[in-house]
């Protein structure tokens, strides 16, 4: 008498990869519509390029009367594509833009963003402050969140920007800007968030200032906080998708022997 026996292969659940920080890139410009910088994207697959944008004014006060909207951003790009954009903010006196592009070239390759003009409202020269991160290991079909932001058109020293829900295979990116006023404030950016980049008060960033970091997913809410001098502020917040792992060897394999 011939006996059969087999085997089943059963296999449970389904890795995630985390997703990781490559590089950041960050510049300043004033008095003109585009601000350009090199930035280098680098190895790695499922990349997700970010790239956040702080707008508003070079000088310290205006007189009484005086409009000190920022010029609207109109366009970014990197390597010559279209970047999309995520979130856009004004906050009276400053704007916090987000924009995004999957699986950017190694490079290295120019980020230009573009301006609507050279100038706030009143006529003063504006400031544009670019960062530009990589992320790697990012769920190329739906890699971001819906975004959230603060528009402030009333003094503050702290943000407060909370996503939610997040995975612990996520990350969670923000981005701020605030305007100086009448000193020149440091933004400080809260523990357990780590600094991409953080474009402070100083000589270089006269007068509008901003800042970006990021976060791990904790599988609930997570708040991203900034705090600064009390000023005029816009920020964005926005999860950042791991990718799922489509390999056959995913997750927990069982041998189970058939009758």
């Amino acid at each position: 008498m011939a006996f059969i026996c087999g085997f089943t292969l059963l296999s449970t659940g389904k890795a995630i990869a985390q997703t990781i920080v490559g590089s950041t890139t960050s510049a300043t410009g004033s008095g003109s519509t585009t601000l350009s910088f090199s930035h280098t994207p680098g190895a790695g697959g499922n990349k997700l390029l970010l790239v956040a944008v702080g707008v508003g004014s070079t000088v310290a006060t205006f007189p009484v009367g005086d409009d000190p909207t920022p010029p609207a951003i109109t366009s970014v790009t990197y390597n010559g594509v279209p970047m999309s954009l995520v979130k856009a903010t004004i906050g009276y006196e400053t704007r916090s833009n987000l924009y995004s592009l999957l699986n950017p070239p190694a490079g290295p390759a120019n980020v230009v963003i573009t301006a609507a003009s050279s100038q706030i409202a009143n006529g003063t020269p504006a400031r544009i402050n670019g960062s530009a991160t990589t992320f790697i290991n990012v769920n190329q079909t739906t890699p971001l969140g819906t975004p959230v932001s603060v528009e402030s058109s009333a003094n503050s020293g702290t943000l407060d920007l909370i996503v939610s829900p997040t995975s612990i295979n996520d990350v969670v990116f923000s981005t701020m800007t605030v305007d100086e006023g009448g000193s020149i404030p440091t933004i400080a950016i809260a523990n357990g968030q780590t600094a991409l980049s953080n474009q402070n008060g100083s000589a270089t960033y006269t007068a509008t200032h901003s800042a970006s970091s990021y976060k791990p997913g904790t599988g609930s809410s997570v708040t991203s906080t900034y705090t600064f001098t009390s000023q005029d502020h816009s920020g964005i917040a926005v999860l950042v998708r791991g990718i799922a792992c489509t390999s056959p060897n995913c997750g927990t394999v069982t041998l189970v022997k058939n009758p």
